[in-house]
């Protein structure tokens, strides 16, 4: 029984962290054509397209428009699902996921539901919630105080690794 709580813990914990970092960059996107993949990156800039056919919103990862490196579109039809992305999601750290194709000579990538786009923090914050290790205190966005026993150790947070020290 034990050692299927540790194998379930594992699977909660690893597979969204190794995810994470087998995520792309956004000028590593363009050699993934076709590809299903997770790019990560700050949203630079975002257009929403109101009068445009399919009415898209453009979220660009890394560089800002007109020079964006890539692009995650979120079409008309499918704005309820995000609510305001254009502003909401400025300046904000993310991970997008879906096939990446190329359009106009830059890689893009739809975004269809709310599932394949995540706010860094968020996926951080799940991260602690399921590794079900009391937290103390945030001290920053990248740094948590864990409790694994009865000694406080301060664990600094990268996409490889989190509060796993027992």
């Amino acid at each position: 029984m034990h050692s299927l709580k540790v194998f379930t813990f594992a699977a909660i914990i690893i597979c969204p962290i190794a995810a994470y970092a087998a995520s792309l960059t956004p000028e590593e996107a363009v050699n993934h054509i076709g590809e299903t993949a997770t790019v990560c990156g700050v949203i630079a800039s975002t257009t929403y397209a109101a009068q445009a056919p399919m009415a898209p919103t453009f979220l660009d990862i890394g560089i800002p428009y007109p020079n964006q490196s890539f692009s995650a579109i979120i079409f008309g039809t499918d704005r309820p699902k995000f609510g305001v992305p254009e502003i909401s999601m400025r300046d904000k750290s993310v991970c997008v996921t879906g096939e990446i194709f190329l359009y106009q000579g830059a890689p893009k990538m739809i975004l269809r539901n709310l599932g394949q786009l995540i706010e860094n923090d968020r996926l951080l914050r799940g991260l602690i919630l399921a590794s079900q290790i009391p937290i103390r205190s945030i001290k920053s966005r990248r740094i948590a105080t864990c409790l694994p026993s009865n000694k406080q150790e301060k664990v600094t947070f990268s996409p490889t690794s989190a509060c796993l020290n027992f």
